[in-house]
C-alpha cells in the first residue's frame, strides 16, 4: 500500500513539476527595460509591468522604468504616473499591473 501511495505521489508531483505558468507580458527583462510592447496614444502611455506582490515590494523595478522612459523619451515630460494593480485579499494576491504616465512635449522653456 505504502509502494502505491508512493508511486501516485511521485507521479503526481512530476505532473505539476512540468506545468508551466505563462508570463503576461512586462516592459522589464531581467535588468534592462524593453518598450517594445508599450502602448501610446497621445499624451498617454501605458507600460505593462506584471509584478507580483504589492508595489511596495518593487519600488526599485517601478523607479528604473520611469527613469528609462524619461531617457529614451527625452523630448517628452512627464507630468504625472500612477500605478494600476490590485491590493490582496482573501481572494487575491497584490500585483502591479503597470504604469499610467502622463506625457507632454518638452517646451523651450523647461
Amino acid at each position: 500500500m505504502n509502494k502505491i501511495f508512493a508511486t501516485f505521489l511521485l507521479v503526481f508531483a512530476l505532473f505539476f513539476a512540468g506545468c508551466q505558468k505563462n508570463n503576461p507580458p512586462s516592459v522589464i527583462r531581467g535588468i534592462t527595460v524593453d518598450f517594445s510592447i508599450e502602448i501610446t496614444n497621445g499624451n498617454f502611455t501605458y507600460l505593462p509591468l506584471n509584478l507580483m506582490g504589492p508595489a511596495h515590494h518593487h519600488v526599485g523595478e517601478i523607479l528604473v522604468v520611469l527613469n528609462e522612459f524619461e531617457q529614451k523619451h527625452s523630448n517628452l515630460e512627464i507630468k504625472s504616473w500612477s500605478l494600476e494593480g490590485n491590493q490582496a485579499s482573501y481572494a487575491y494576491a497584490a500585483h502591479v499591473f503597470g504604469i499610467w504616465i502622463y506625457h507632454c512635449p518638452k517646451t523651450s522653456n523647461n
